[in-house]
């Protein structure tokens, strides 16, 4: 039974490398490049997504997994668009 666990554990930790490590610092990053975009400056401007944005857990974690070099390079994207509008509407229903 021991070698089933730690089995479990090395498969765990070697799926544990390719997934995004979530940081404060990381979705500050990523805010400090959305904020280029017209769309995010407007949930920004509307208080309630404005408090959702910087206090929220889920969403913030959402915008934290955002892929921060492909953010970097085109924030404009549909899919960032789209994947911090969806973990708002999850947080409002």
């Amino acid at each position: 039974m021991d070698t089933f666990f730690d089995l479990i554990n090395i498969i765990t930790n070697f799926f544990s490398i390719f997934s995004k490590e979530v940081t404060e610092e990381r979705i500050e990053k990523n805010i400090d490049a959305l904020q280029e975009v017209e769309w995010f400056r407007e949930l920004l401007a509307n208080e309630k997504y404005h408090q959702a944005i910087h206090h929220n857990p889920d969403v913030r974690y959402a915008i934290g997994k955002l892929n921060t070099k492909k953010l970097e390079t085109d924030p404009s994207s549909p899919r960032f668009e789209r994947a911090i509008k969806r973990a708002i509407r999850k947080v409002e229903e």
